[in-house]
């Protein structure tokens, strides 16, 4: 199966805050929380980035519409 097929086929969409914070509205207190990458972004993440270029090209227009552009992963940390 070739990257993008593997990609297209990730049961869900990849997206994840590494932190979050915020100041709380009652006791105005600042309030973080640091999330380490779920495992199966960062199984993803591996296929994407044992790609000799590092790059995946997305087709122009996916099922759902969306435009295509090139995704990099080399500056991405998996906590």
């Amino acid at each position: 199966m070739n990257l993008s097929k593997k990609v297209f086929n990730f049961p869900r969409q990849a997206l994840h805050a590494i932190g979050l914070g915020l100041i709380h509205p009652s006791s105005n207190k600042f309030m973080k929380w640091d999330i380490p990458l779920p495992d199966d972004i960062k199984g993803l993440l591996e296929i994407i980035r044992a790609e000799p270029n590092n790059a995946l090209e997305l087709p122009k227009k996916n099922k759902d519409g969306f435009a295509g552009e090139i995704i990099y992963t080399k500056d991405i940390e998996d906590n």
